[in-house]
């Protein structure tokens, strides 16, 4: 490592591949520590002479007035003052340049992030940093990192939460599912996204959304009232219109069934009750809609069995549904 490269560094004008080969150099060899600090006190040394309102001043000129006859006695001169400050100083150059180097922008800091899970038989309601409302549905959980709001406003979901976005022009909030990318300003949605259903949902309740599958990049844009449907087994959407009114309820806690077919029905009272329920039948075309609040399964049950054609077991550790 010569004193050229060396004096790149310290003012700014080394490449990032130089800085970390004089970062090894440095921490290599003790002497070689003495040395970036001598160099180093004594640029800021001379360029207080030669520019005192500078904080830094002109490389050429510097090293111009310094003729090499002259540069021999002024290093000797510096290295007797600074060599007892040398190793004092050395840390504190090595923390500003850690600063600079970071804050230039070269080294982003790992991203880090919060995790907020809903257990089952319980909605969970969070406030994100940007004002965004989120309920989550029982076994639900939502991700979003430490820059949500500064840089971006991005989240991942897995199951199913009701947002109620604020409106941000500059920068739209995002939501990255298994299947599905979804990009608004500001509108209230439903999502849901669970991993064991074969479809992945979502209803738009006011506003605008714009969806995307995550693998082909095919999109479609919603209007109010529209609820889209991915079908995972053939990756084909379909829209069609609903009543929102019953999606709003999911911010109160109520089990909703928003025209759900049985099977679905089935892992519902799963993730609610915490108790398996096995399906077997076939269940048509049929698709139920309801919403209870401290109903128990049985009685869910006995409602189910008057508005479909079914029969249910309810045994110690599991409860067994069949489509007539």
């Amino acid at each position: 490592m010569n004193d050229d490269q060396i004096l790149n560094y310290i003012i700014g004008k080394a490449t990032v591949e130089e800085m970390a080969e004089l970062h090894h150099w440095v921490q290599s060899k003790t002497e070689n520590r003495d040395r970036f600090a001598e160099l180093y006190n004594s640029y800021a040394l001379l360029s207080s002479k030669l520019a005192p309102d500078n904080h830094l001043a002109d490389y050429g000129k510097l090293f111009s007035i310094v003729e090499p006859p002259s540069q021999k006695s002024i290093f000797i001169f510096i290295r007797k003052y600074y060599s007892a400050a040398a190793s004092l100083l050395f840390p504190l150059l090595v923390l500003a340049g850690i600063w600079w180097y970071y804050n230039a922008g070269f080294i982003s800091e790992p991203e880090t992030f919060s995790v907020v899970y809903a257990p089952p038989k319980h909605n969970t309601q969070v406030t994100l940093p940007d004002g965004t409302q989120v309920w989550l549905s029982p076994e639900s959980k939502l991700t979003y990192g430490q820059s949500f709001g500064k840089k971006n406003r991005n989240v991942s979901l897995e199951g199913e939460g009701y947002f109620d976005v604020v409106k941000n022009s500059e920068k739209p909030f995002t939501i990255s599912t298994s299947q599905l990318n979804l990009k608004v300003l500001g509108t209230s949605f439903n999502v849901d996204a669970y991993a064991n259903e074969p479809f992945v949902r979502t209803t738009l309740v006011c506003g605008s959304l714009m969806i995307e599958h995550a693998q082909s990049g095919e999109s479609v844009t919603m209007v109010p009232g529209d609820r889209v449907s991915l079908a995972i087994q053939n990756n084909q959407f379909t829209t069609e219109k609903v009543n929102t009114e019953i999606y709003r309820l999911v911010k109160s806690g109520m089990i909703i069934f928003k025209r759900n077919t049985l099977s679905e029905v089935c892992r519902k009272l799963e993730r609610w009750f915490m108790i398996p329920v096995e399906f077997s039948g076939n269940e048509g075309d049929l698709l139920f809609t309801a919403k209870f609040e401290d109903e128990s399964i049985e009685q869910i049950l006995r409602i189910l069995n008057e508005t479909i054609p079914i029969q249910f077991q309810v045994l110690k550790d599991k409860i067994i549904i069949t489509a007539n």
